[in-house]
């Protein structure tokens, strides 16, 4: 299953000798997930602008005349802007957190399910938010030079999503 991802063009021959066990296959994927979040958690998450619109007391952005003069906020010295805001909480990372509580739901080790259960905890104190992403697919994005952990990450996010295959017993 691994090398049916596109995770083990990432990982190079590091994580092949463990693959040996294919009952613990959730918890090889809960490892290298956990693994690779936080390394991205040392070296800091990729930030991502977002489009906002705020009632706001200066200028920022585009000013919304309709909205601005319709609600009278020049009287009260505010405007309604919209911006786009520099925030942690992109859908890269929202997709990654997501995963991780995927991860909970499967049986895996009781160190791993910390382990995923502290990292949940890392990502939403920085200001993820766990609105799980709708339609995400990797191959649509665009990485640069600077987003080459940022492929590894989801790629092994993606793989622990296609663990989670729905079955029988529910």
């Amino acid at each position: 299953m691994l090398y049916a991802s596109d995770l083990y063009r990432y990982l190079g021959a590091q994580k092949v000798a463990v693959e040996d066990n294919p009952e613990d296959i959730a918890d090889l994927v809960a490892e290298i997930l956990c693994s690779q979040v936080e390394e991205r958690l040392k070296r800091n998450l990729s930030y991502g602008y977002e489009p906002k619109e705020a009632v706001i007391n200066r200028v920022r952005g585009r000013i919304d005349m309709l909205k601005t003069e319709s609600h009278r906020l020049l009287e009260k010295g505010k405007v309604y802007c919209r911006f786009d805001e520099l925030t942690v909480d992109t859908v890269r990372n929202r997709y990654v957190l997501s995963a991780l509580e995927c991860l909970l739901k499967l049986n895996i080790k009781a160190s791993l399910a910390r382990r995923c259960r502290a990292l949940i905890l890392s990502l939403e104190r920085l200001g993820v938010s766990k609105v799980k992403p709708i339609n995400y697919n990797m191959k649509s994005e665009r990485f640069g030079r600077h987003d080459v952990a940022d492929q590894k990450m989801l790629a092994a996010a993606q793989l622990a999503f296609s663990l989670a295959l729905p079955t029988e017993v529910g």
